[in-house]
């Protein structure tokens, strides 16, 4: 049996799970509605982390957009961070278009976390604590968008559809196999003739 994880790590993978959520949102609704905003020189906020910085907001000015490989990878932009003069590529959901500023972008904290798990608490959830109970509350809690509600309920309902023709595949199976081994299937060969003693 493998020990547990510590609470404080637990916390830690929860935050980043978050911050992932939100990613997802923000591509999400970049892709949709703010494409039209990420052109070279374009005004933004992009979010950057190393070893010595944390998860930050920063002021930022799109280059380019890379090349993808395939129409499926998730679109990356080249910014430039004014205040320190880097350059970084950056997923779309890591960039905010739009008014505001850096302080009033969100950015999942220990606290969200912390407020998720007393809430999942109070309501008496069975999955109070654990990191499924988070991912689900975030794919259909307030922070979700109603696109990854619907998406959710989809593949739920995917599932259910897989789960039921499954067991009805497996119930003809033993119908099928009741059928050839107890009733002999009907078939001449399958019938034993009475073996006589002399």
């Amino acid at each position: 049996m493998l020990p547990r994880i510590p609470v404080p790590t637990q916390r830690l993978f929860k935050v980043s799970l978050l911050q992932a959520s939100q990613n997802h949102s923000r591509q999400l609704r970049n892709m949709e509605s703010n494409l039209h905003l990420l052109y070279p020189g374009a005004q933004i906020r992009a979010l950057y982390e190393d070893e010595e910085n944390p998860l930050t907001w920063y002021e930022a000015v799109v280059e380019a957009e890379e090349i993808r490989v395939n129409e499926w990878d998730v679109r990356k932009y080249t910014v430039t961070f004014p205040e320190y003069g880097n350059r970084e590529i950056v997923a779309i959901g890591e960039i905010e278009v739009g008014a505001g500023t850096v302080e009033e972008l969100p950015l999942a904290t220990m606290d969200d976390v912390m407020a998720r798990e007393r809430e999942a608490s109070s309501t008496g959830s069975k999955q109070k604590g654990s990191v499924r109970g988070l991912m689900q509350s975030m794919a259909t809690g307030a922070t979700g968008s109603k696109r990854q509600r619907d998406v959710t309920d989809e593949v739920s309902d995917k599932k259910k559809k897989r789960k039921k023709k499954k067991k009805k595949m497996n119930d003809e199976k033993a119908h099928s196999m009741y059928t050839l081994l107890v009733k002999g299937g009907g078939r001449e060969e399958n019938k034993q003739e009475p073996i006589s003693v002399s």
